[in-house]
């Protein structure tokens, strides 16, 4: 990556992968990020500021002062799949039935719950 007459790259020269810079010469190598538990990776440069993945937290570097920061991500869910849902043929989906020898009991299997009935 290229900005401000300087190379921005990816090193783990101490041991864990952080962006670094040099300039146009290879010459003046500086150490731009600090992190310490996971790699830096997929970093992409824009208008000054790098930012990357490390560990499951995207980050934003200021090349202009250096300062990091985890960018804050959220996201937002209806919870579709814990609504109460009801089943409009469950015959559909029955998978077993076992009646007593005396037919004065049975148990019904559908979607993975037993029903115990009795006359």
């Amino acid at each position: 990556m290229f900005w401000n007459a300087r190379i921005y790259f990816l090193s783990d020269r101490d041991g864990v992968m952080n962006v670094y810079s040099m300039d146009l010469k290879g010459r003046d190598v500086k150490q731009e990020s600090r992190q310490h538990g996971f790699d830096v990776a997929s970093a992409s440069l824009s208008e000054g500021r790098v930012v990357y993945a490390c560990g499951a937290d995207l980050w934003s570097l200021d090349l202009k002062t250096g300062h990091e920061e985890v960018i804050p991500i959220s996201t937002v869910s209806d919870f579709d799949q814990l609504r109460e849902h009801w089943v409009k043929t469950p015959l559909d989906y029955l998978t077993s039935v076992h009646i007593s020898p005396d037919g004065a009991r049975a148990v019904f299997t559908a979607r993975g719950r037993s029903v115990y009935l009795c006359r």
